[in-house]
């Protein structure tokens, strides 16, 4: 008796042919057994073929147990996001996987494509409401007996300028005496922004109302100052209509108004309407007789 892999299979004196170690399908698929028989005489020889049978001894592996990726919000559905690979040693229905999403898929935002484990966009993507999934991926195999195993998909979502700039309030009240000394802080207007990074600078500006450029407003703090003198006599209210705006021209953007009230100082001496007022009496009027009437 020889074996084409020694000691696995064994024969007895009665023909019978024997297991002699543990199969191993990965390791070999088949084993060769030569087998001679004999009566003291004559010698006959013979072969006997082995095929090992797959058993669902091995359960599918993930090539990483973290995979990341990053996806930007408003996605449309059915964009592709990652791919996850397991490999399964086994072979046949034993090795036929199927991918599935069994963890962190708040709102079943995201699916698996259950063949080939490619990740895609199954619902609204909000980076305002969540900013990362952390999803777990199984993979099961289609044996009788089916083994899986699991990996992590952290998939990050990165920012849109999708929401406007909100003003705290939409509009202001704002008293200022017409003296009020130049480059006098007069108020801030203040805008919030949900979005993040870059996408959340807001930039002021006013864009109606300011007559005479009389006030100035930061383009980054948001202060209104004053740039030129007042007169209540000339312009006792302005009205401005600002805005916060954040991206390009077309970027989201909000307005507010700034109602200033421009408050009358005492910084003008009464003026008689002539300077010289001439006037004939004659010697005998009576007394309170009106001479002339003064304006001013």
């Amino acid at each position: 008796v020889s074996s084409s892999l020694a000691g696995v299979l064994t024969i007895s004196p009665s023909g019978s042919v024997l297991l002699g170690l543990a199969l191993d399908r990965e390791t070999r698929d088949s084993v060769v057994l030569n087998v001679s028989v004999t009566d003291g005489t004559f010698v006959s020889f013979g072969l006997v073929l082995v095929n090992v049978v797959d058993a669902n001894d091995n359960a599918p592996m993930f090539t990483s147990p973290v995979y990341q990726a990053s996806v930007a919000e408003r996605s449309p559905v059915g964009g592709r996001v990652t791919a996850v690979t397991a490999n399964d040693n086994d072979i046949g229905r034993n090795a036929a996987l199927i991918y599935s999403i069994t963890g962190g898929n708040v709102n079943s935002t995201f699916a698996v494509a259950s063949s080939t484990g490619v990740i895609t966009v199954a619902g609204a993507i909000d980076f305002e409401s969540v900013t990362m999934y952390a999803l777990t991926v199984t993979v099961m195999d289609s044996g009788s007996a089916p083994l899986s195993s699991t990996c992590s998909v952290l998939i990050n979502i990165t920012d849109i300028d999708d929401e406007p700039p909100v003003f705290v309030s939409a509009s202001y009240q704002l008293d200022v005496a017409e003296n009020a000394t130049l480059s006098t802080s007069l108020l801030s207007v203040v805008a919030t922004d949900p979005d993040g990074g870059l996408s959340s600078l807001i930039q002021y500006s006013i864009t109606s109302g300011n007559t005479g450029d009389v006030f100035d407003l930061q383009p980054t703090t948001g202060i209104l100052s004053l740039l030129r003198t007042l007169d209540f006599e000339t312009t006792p209210l302005y009205s401005l209509h600002v805005l916060a705006a954040n991206g390009p021209v077309t970027g989201p953007r909000s307005s507010a108004v700034i109602s200033v009230s421009v408050r009358d100082v005492n910084d003008n001496a009464p003026t008689f309407a002539q300077s010289l007022y001439t006037r004939r009496v004659l010697e005998n009027a009576i007394i309170n007789f009106p001479v002339v009437s003064l304006t001013a």
